[in-house]
């Protein structure tokens, strides 16, 4: 087997490019001497993003202006949708959709909750609550589809002595196991996560029949085990390379040794090289034979983080094995008071590197929200910002106008909710209008339901006398003329969706209406921001099996909210962007000159470990399924990787809403191995930053006290004479001269 690695400090696509044009990856394939033979080649990547980036290095690499590339093809990963080998299952039932999955599994749910009894029930039988626990069938769906259990296998899973309703629950998936293939042979579909394994297994096949020129893997870890065996195949080729990303060869081999000391414990998966020792027991090599493509540019890092992240077994050796003072040069500590101190700190080390002319930067967390403010904060500057992650459809122009729709149809014209909906910009009603129907009947007391109760209500309104200071009394007829043919439009768009109000219908019969009031309303799929999508999502729930549930029209909402938050809306890739947000998956293998690695909180990077409704710890490891640790060596081998860029600054938030944080076990593993110099130097240069931060919106000098109001205007303005019954505050003057 041929295998290599790279170590964390050295870029790891500019060094697989230079050692594949240079002819150190595969004998007798030296693309330097012959550019035109790279176009044989194979290579395999984790993400599209690293496929987009090795592009580039292979230019730079071979310093030629125009090249023919090789064929780079994205390998994908268990959280990813993007796969290389669709090309191989041309004969293969198509996959159903992910919204129509959802729809399916949600259904099933729901007959299972309504038919335990009301004392037995585990979960809430309706649509809404159905969809949540069907992302988690439908995650559980997925472990079972990648480890081959056997339906028989899951018959025995539950031991006498666990609660009841660990039994139910696993009554339960036992007969979706079992009858899940069956249903989907009925719609002519395939699962999508069976669909991958078999087209990862017809690749492995065709490559272990010496198909195509020289293949290359590099950059994945072997998670699942159906890509652990594609990259064996790959690297017993006579023209194949496994090339690993970070493989700790500075660990004595008896430490090394601990991590496979006993695969069944939990907290041995949660390690960083967990994964990649696993993957040398699936090639059966020794670490020894893994030779690496080049040399560290950090050594004394690369050291403090072999020697942090040591097995928790043999940590009584980090005594002896002490690390040098500048293990954490260039390493910069922010431990800010709040989030919000956290991002503007986050923003200000970001604006530092423009104004140094730092190339590439970018901040890497899994927070959403401490990506959002990041982003917000750098509005200070006109910065652009590329954000990879996007936001939940839900949260979309398109998804939360399509949301207020639905709510406001529901709530049978209530206000609060139509309010909210006439104020999105896709309303395409005038602001007259709106601010017409608002003032005359949509403040004060509530009118009746419905389109037609609004347009009694402003009839009503209108023939009434107001007192000068009411804001009713300002309304002029052509203001009432305009609220009245508001109403009118209300009516001609939404009758049809509130009258299904009545009694409960069919899931099909609710999306047809909604969709129809939503273009009445002005939903333009061309132009609205997250309209396309929307309308994709919408075409794949008409195409689904219609749910044989019936739900009423205040279910329908909940149950689509819940369809669009499963759904991400991402912004195209700007190129132009100087800062990138990145999540630790889609930053695999991207090399910048400056990272901020944000948010390094337990429960936030590494998430908590959490186990899901069907299967409990004892279950998932007497099925041979991963236990939750498995993200968090997969998030601490993320942590170790991207500590490799030499420019590199590590937050966290000491208090957040109100409570103390605890810092990441990465962070705390690091307090604890580097020396006291180190750490406080890299500590004093996050204060420099919070420093820099804390003095942004600071006042200039000293603060003045305000001083105490006193109105004085002429005697020309003042008024002669006031009538009591005008003057609100007699009455208080009254009481409390």
């Amino acid at each position: 087997a041929r295998v290599y690695t790279i170590p964390p400090s050295a870029p790891f696509l500019p060094t697989l490019a230079a050692a594949l044009v240079e002819g150190r990856l595969i004998p007798g394939f030296r693309p330097k001497d012959e550019p035109l033979i790279l176009a044989n080649a194979t290579v395999f990547l984790p993400t599209r993003r690293a496929v987009r980036s090795f592009s580039t290095s292979l230019m730079e690499a071979t310093g030629q202006e125009a090249l023919i590339l090789p064929r780079i093809l994205p390998l994908g990963g268990v959280d990813e949708d993007e796969f290389a080998f669709e090309e191989n299952g041309a004969d293969l039932p198509p996959a159903i959709p992910a919204t129509g999955r959802r729809l399916v599994l949600a259904q099933l749910v729901l007959q299972w909750a309504r038919a335990t009894g009301a004392g037995e029930r585990l979960i809430a039988s309706t649509p809404a609550a159905s969809l949540a626990f069907a992302d988690e069938l439908a995650h559980v769906l997925d472990d079972l589809t990648i480890a081959g259990v056997p339906h028989e296998k899951l018959l025995q899973a539950v031991p006498h002595d666990f609660d009841r309703y660990w039994e139910t629950a696993r009554a339960f998936l036992n007969i979706i196991w079992r009858e899940w293939p069956n249903i989907l042979r009925e719609q002519d579909q395939i699962d999508p996560t069976e669909r991958r394994e078999r087209l990862l297994a017809r690749e492995a096949e065709r490559l272990a029949a010496g198909a195509d020129g020289p293949v290359i893997a590099a950059g994945s870890t072997g998670s699942l085990p159906s890509v652990a065996r594609l990259l064996n195949v790959i690297a017993r080729r006579k023209d194949g390379a496994v090339v690993l990303p970070g493989l700790d060869q500075l660990l004595d081999e008896k430490s090394f040794a601990e991590i496979a000391s006993d695969f069944e414990i939990d907290s041995a998966q949660g390690h960083p090289q967990y994964g990649l020792h696993r993957l040398l027991g699936e090639f059966s090599l020794k670490r020894s034979d893994v030779a690496s493509l080049a040399l560290p540019l950090l050594p004394a890092r690369e050291r403090l983080l072999s020697e942090a992240f040591r097995p928790a077994s043999v940590t009584d050796q980090w005594q002896a094995n002490p690390t040098g003072d500048d293990a954490l040069d260039d390493v910069t500590l922010i431990e800010a008071a709040d989030p919000r101190e956290e991002a503007l700190a986050i923003a200000v080390a970001l604006r530092e590197a423009l104004a140094q002319k730092t190339p590439y930067s970018a901040l890497i967390t899994p927070d959403r929200a401490l990506a959002r403010r990041v982003a917000a904060e750098l509005t200070r500057w006109n910065i652009k910002v590329d954000d990879s992650a996007g936001i939940p459809l839900a949260e979309s122009e398109a998804g939360r106008f399509a949301r207020l729709v639905a709510e406001a149809a529901a709530s049978q014209l209530a206000p609060v909710p139509l309010i909210a909906l006439l104020r999105h910009p896709l309303c395409a009603f005038s602001a007259r209008e709106i601010d017409a129907l608002e003032q005359g009947v949509l403040r004060g007391p509530r009118p009746a339901s419905g389109s037609s109760g609004l347009l009694r209500a402003i009839e009503t309104a209108r023939a009434e006398r107001y007192h000068p200071n009411d804001p009713k009394a300002r309304l002029k007829p052509e203001d009432w003329d305009a609220a009245h043919a508001l109403a009118e439009k209300l009516q001609a768009a939404l009758d049809p969706l509130c009258r299904l109000n009545e009694r409960p219908l069919s899931f099909g019969q609710l999306l047809s209406a909604h969709r129809t009031a939503l273009l009445a309303l002005g939903l333009d799929d061309a132009a609205d921001p997250g309209a396309a999508e929307l309308a994709e999502i919408l075409d794949e729930l008409a195409a689904a099996p219609a749910p044989r549930f019936t739900l009423t029209l205040a279910d329908y909402a909940e149950a689509f909210t819940a369809l669009l938050s499963g759904t991400t809306l991402r912004a195209p890739l700007d190129e132009d962007a100087a800062i990138r947000i990145l999540g630790p998956i889609e930053a695999r293998l991207v090399s910048f000159d400056r990272v901020v690695l944000g948010g390094l909180n337990e429960g936030v990077w590494p998430a908590g470990a959490k186990t899901d409704a069907f299967l409990n710890r004892p279950m998932r490891r007497a099925l041979g399924l991963n236990v939750p640790e498995r993200r968090i060596g997969l998030s601490a081998h993320d942590f170790v990787q991207m500590l490799g860029t030499r420019d590199i600054i590590i937050t966290r938030a000491r208090r957040q809403g109100g409570a103390e944080t605890v810092a990441s076990r990465s962070w705390q593993r690091l307090a604890a191995v580097a020396r006291a110099p180190a750490w406080q130097g890299a500590i004093t240069r996050g204060e420099r930053l919070l420093g820099l931060a804390r003095m942004l919106d600071r006042p200039e000098g000293a603060p003045k006290p305000i001083e105490k109001p006193a109105p004085r205007p002429p005697l020309a303005a003042r008024p002669k004479r006031k009538p009591g019954t005008a003057a609100p505050g007699v009455h208080t003057l009254y009481i409390s001269p």
